[in-house]
């Protein structure tokens, strides 16, 4: 009885560590984004709690545990939630697409910037979505309709 007792206390304070650990990476996106605004320059570390804040706020949305997005799974959501997250960073950091692949586990991200660009522009639900979840990462309207006019025009151009 006393292991299973002491079990369950280590996977609470565990739980609770994760937790505060999310908050903190909470903060210091916050912290970032007074940054940019004062248009200090980026670090690395601060480049890295942006990407953490983009997966969190998409996690969230899409209401998955934390760090589903880096898993392998093909599931819908899944999928889904990971080419939004790598559409995000790519645009609202100063990563390049290599760079925020590699971060994810994947080669490319032109796969993730396709779909995105065509669920944007195609599923009204999807979209409304989306500009909320850029909101919440406190993207500025430009950006959004960068965002959106960038992959559009590349598509007509292929």
């Amino acid at each position: 009885m006393k292991k299973i007792g002491q079990a369950q206390r280590f996977q609470s304070i565990h739980v609770r560590l994760l937790e505060l650990g999310r908050k903190i990476d909470t903060l210091r996106a916050d912290v970032n984004n007074i940054k940019n605004k004062l248009g200090m320059t980026e670090s690395p570390s601060d480049v890295a709690m942006q990407v953490a804040n983009i997966i969190d706020v998409v996690e969230k949305e899409y209401e998955l545990a934390p760090d589903s997005v880096y898993s392998r799974t093909r599931k819908r959501e899944i999928c889904e939630a990971r080419q939004l997250s790598m559409f995000l960073t790519s645009h609202a950091t100063i990563l390049k697409g290599s760079a925020v692949a590699y971060r994810f586990g994947y080669t490319s991200i032109a796969h993730a910037r396709k779909n995105i660009s065509n669920l944007i522009e195609t599923n009204k639900t999807f979209r409304e979505s989306f500009i909320d979840i850029c909101h919440k990462l406190n993207l500025t309207d430009e950006l959004i309709t960068k965002m959106t006019d960038y992959d559009n025009n590349r598509k007509s151009k292929s």
